[in-house]
């Protein structure tokens, strides 16, 4: 291996024939499938916390979480622990309708909310 390459390790793929999945260059690491961490989800999960707040949450709460015409988050998720939150979304409560997500999703969007809000 010259001059800067990635050195190869044992799982092969390092010459370039296989599709990019043998470890060396994993699935996602350009942020295109949301799977992997490294386009802005949690790490854990593989979800994108900011897609599933964009897909299902702002519409009510707004982009910025205090810019909507339902509670501000920038407010409410500070005073609460993730437990709390986690039964709010799951339940609903008042207006807000309850959400059946998975719990990668749940993951995802707790750590969202935590690096948003807090």
């Amino acid at each position: 291996m010259g001059g800067g390459d990635k050195e190869s390790d044992d799982s092969g793929g390092a010459d370039g024939t296989t599709d990019g999945t043998d470890g060396t260059s994993p699935t996602g690491a350009d942020g295109t499938d949301g799977t992997d961490g490294a386009d802005g989800t949690d790490g854990t999960s593989g979800v994108d916390g900011a897609a599933v707040y964009a897909d299902t949450c702002a519409n009510c709460h707004g982009a910025n979480g205090n810019d909507g015409y339902a509670a501000d988050l920038t407010i409410r998720i500070p005073a609460m622990s993730d437990a709390e939150i986690e039964t709010l979304v799951r339940n609903g409560r008042g207006y807000m309708p309850a959400h059946d997500f998975t719990a990668d999703e749940m993951s995802g969007l707790l750590s969202y909310l935590r690096d948003t809000f807090n």
